[in-house]
């Protein structure tokens, strides 16, 4: 049974290779001056960012460049946006990652809007509510995992890593969502790899959501498909198909996230985000197969069908793809073994969980002790962990079994 439900997209999406050469002709519809949001060397190394330089000079587009290394924070988004009232920008330009995307955003959302970051921050901020429109906005991603080109929030931390906390509204949805899976060659396999596991843990995430709608099942089903892909993708960033396949999962798990939200992974990544120096897909894929194994044992003690049957299909498209580099499938003394006590459709959704321990492992991404964090640290990070998320997830996890959730992704 379905709830009430919203759809939210970006105005525009432009998908397909090569298509980052369009952007200074979408640029030059807003206007004559555009802010340039980019990370701090990829684009220079590449290559890219003369490339773009001199689209925009073609399209007579004046610009202001502002780099962003690293998360974004308070200080970096307040700065930004000052800078950028100066300018006064037509429009607003972000090429990155989806830490320069989200600081792209809260910068947009802060040129229509009076005041500074921490008027509207979720949680510790002062309340204020962004009644006008962002800025129009054209995000562009370099990597394949946030989605941030499709999402209505930007993720910023404080100076001092307190907190890490969204900015949210509607009107911060990039007005083009221009997505060019060429952009994601040449990136850092680590990287890639925590990338990828971020995209696959938001479709997950947002396809069992209590916030699901039938909207959002339809995409989430496709972006597990083309999920599938991840290990070709890193096992090769010059396959065209595979680029083009997370380039994919990754806006579709965007676009999810803005609509169904997401669960407990989530809700538990945020503060770990703050307090210890780990990168969020790192984070994500520590978490996740534990989470839908409690998931699983929460839904069969309830009799939860829907649930169960959902972590069945995601195991089907995301984990037993017909593909070069993907995971073998079960094999007695493996997986099938351990769970030879199950019955369906238990059996199917627990295998998800297992796999996914199995992935993790293979893209040698670590668990949360590799980052310092210890069992003295639950307790604040379940006092900090966002409720939103948490009462999002299919089933309700009581605080023993989010420290369990914590002492499995150790």
């Amino acid at each position: 049974m379905y709830t009430a439900f919203d759809f939210r997209l970006p105005q525009c999406i432009l998908f397909g290779a090569g298509r980052f050469s369009e952007a200074a002709t979408h640029v030059a519809r807003f206007g004559g001056r555009a802010l340039l949001v980019t990370g701090g060397q990829s684009l220079e190394r590449t290559g890219r960012l003369a490339a773009l330089e001199d689209q925009l000079r073609a399209a007579g587009v004046a610009w202001r460049r502002i780099v962003v290394r690293g998360e974004p924070t308070v200080s970096v988004v307040d700065q930004g946006a000052a800078e950028a009232r100066r300018f006064q920008p037509d429009c607003v330009l972000s090429v990155g990652g989806g830490s320069v995307l989200d600081a792209g955003k809260a910068i947009a959302a802060l040129l229509t809007n009076p005041g500074e970051t921490l008027d509207y921050l979720e949680g510790v901020g002062r309340g204020r509510t962004l009644d006008q429109p962002a800025l129009p906005h054209i995000a562009v991603p370099t990597t394949a995992g946030t989605g941030s080109e499709a999402t209505l929030n930007a993720v910023i931390t404080d100076d001092q890593h307190a907190f890490k906390k969204s900015m949210r509204a509607d009107g911060m949805l990039p007005t083009v969502a221009l997505v060019d899976p060429d952009l994601l060659e040449g990136c850092p396999a680590e990287t890639a790899a925590a990338c990828g596991m971020d995209a696959v843990t938001q479709l997950i995430e947002a396809y069992v959501a209590r916030n699901a709608s039938p909207f959002t099942d339809a995409f989430a089903l496709q972006g597990l498909y083309h999920a599938s892909r991840l290990a070709d993708y890193l096992h090769d960033t010059t396959q065209p198909a595979a680029r083009s396949s997370m380039a994919l999962a990754s806006l579709i798990g965007g676009i999810c996230l803005a609509n169904a939200g997401l669960c407990v992974v989530h809700s538990l990544a945020s503060p770990l985000g703050a307090f210890f120096d780990a990168p969020h897909g790192v984070i994500c894929a520590a978490l996740l197969p534990p989470s839908v194994q409690l998931n699983v044992e929460r839904a069969q003690a309830e009799g939860n069908r829907e649930l169960l049957d959902k972590y069945c299909m995601a195991y089907d498209l995301l984990l037993a793809p017909d593909s070069a580099h993907a995971a073998a499938p079960m094999t007695r003394g493996g997986i099938v073994e351990a769970l030879d006590s199950l019955n369906e459709p238990a059996r199917g959704a627990q295998a998800l969980a297992l796999r996914l321990g199995e992935l993790r492992q293979e893209l040698n991404l670590p668990g949360l002790a590799h980052y310092g964090v210890t069992t003295a640290d639950f307790g604040r990070i379940i006092d900090a962990a966002g409720t939103a998320n948490l009462h999002n997830n299919p089933v309700e996890l009581d605080r023993a079994a989010l420290t369990r959730l914590l002492e499995l992704a150790l």
